[in-house]
């Protein structure tokens, strides 16, 4: 039986971040964006008619990750990203994923 004179514990989850360092962009940070985060991204991308997991990373990674001064990717820039940075945003991709809690098998498709 519940003893109602006590309230009611309720679980507390913190959000989790992540510090990547990269070559070409220095210290980038990748924040948890929350639950309501990735269903925005998703609604999105059904409005959009695109579902493409590729994609629904770029997407993450451009809400998740903020530079030393504030400084934010965007989709164009994702895409016009050069050569020489592949390997900072593959890191900051897996990095994205994972600390949103998306599977290992999400990771390696992006």
């Amino acid at each position: 039986m519940t003893d109602l004179s006590q309230p009611v514990r309720a679980f507390d989850l913190t959000l989790a971040s992540e510090t990547v360092e990269t070559e070409c962009f220095g210290a980038v940070t990748i924040s948890d964006i929350g639950a309501d985060g990735i269903e925005r991204i998703a609604s999105h991308m059904r409005e959009a008619g695109l579902s493409d997991d590729r994609e629904m990373a770029r997407q993450l990674l451009c809400e998740s990750a903020s530079g030393p001064n504030g400084e934010r990717f965007t989709a164009e820039g994702l895409a016009h990203m050069p050569a020489r940075a592949f390997r900072d945003r593959i890191k900051l991709l897996t990095a994205a994923m994972r600390v949103n809690g998306l599977s290992q098998v999400d990771v390696e498709k992006a």
